[in-house]
């Protein structure tokens, strides 16, 4: 298959997904790691994108590598191509098992995820996402900014971060419990509607 133009994984380059995979190309990556249906990259100035496609209420999209990863870490993320792959026969007539082949490219060679989507029969085809990801460290770094000496629920901190970077709420909410146990946070009481309010530690 033909490698799309401008050393992309995307067509419409100004789509959100499209600039946050630009804007990684050329960094020297320190993790790979396929973890909560998709893949994980770091990059050696801290900046992080995680790759992923959407699954719907039908369907269960996941990402399986037989490479070696860790034989990647210390190259440089060079561009993407994406290939069709010949769907899984399922035993089930009513399921449809579709898979694509996702290639990254980095200057010590190329590595090959499977992009799995499972469904009914109506939920079909792929759409890949790229969001900003960011390391525990940094994202406690940054939370401790956002929050300052205000009050904040989890849910409004979440939104707050959810909106650049992939989150899901009910690990974020353990993350935030985490840094009260710490003392990083305190419960700062309760909001009108009993939600928990958390303050920075002075």
């Amino acid at each position: 298959m033909e490698e799309i133009k401008h050393n992309q994984i995307f067509i419409d380059e100004y789509c959100p997904s499209a600039k946050n995979w630009i804007n990684s190309l050329n960094k020297t990556i320190t993790i790979l790691e396929i973890k909560d249906d998709g893949l994980y990259i770091y990059f050696d100035d801290r900046s992080g994108i995680f790759l992923r496609t959407e699954s719907d209420c039908c369907a269960h999209h996941y990402f399986v590598c037989d490479d070696d990863l860790p034989s990647f870490i210390g190259g440089v993320l060079l561009g993407g191509e994406i290939r069709e792959a010949p769907n899984v026969k399922e035993e089930n007539g009513d399921s449809v098992h579709e898979v694509q082949f996702l290639e990254i490219k980095t200057s010590k060679g190329s590595f090959v995820i499977s992009c799995h989507n499972e469904h009914n029969g109506y939920y079909g085809g792929f759409y890949l996402y790229v969001s900003k990801a960011l390391s525990i460290e940094d994202l406690k770094q940054e939370v401790m900014k956002f929050v300052g000496d205000n009050s904040f629920t989890c849910r409004a901190i979440f939104r707050n971060f959810s909106k650049e970077y992939y989150l899901k709420y009910n690990e974020f909410e353990k993350f935030i419990l985490n840094m009260v146990a710490s003392g990083e946070l305190i419960n700062n009481g309760i909001n009108r509607n009993d939600e928990n309010l958390f303050v920075k530690r002075s």
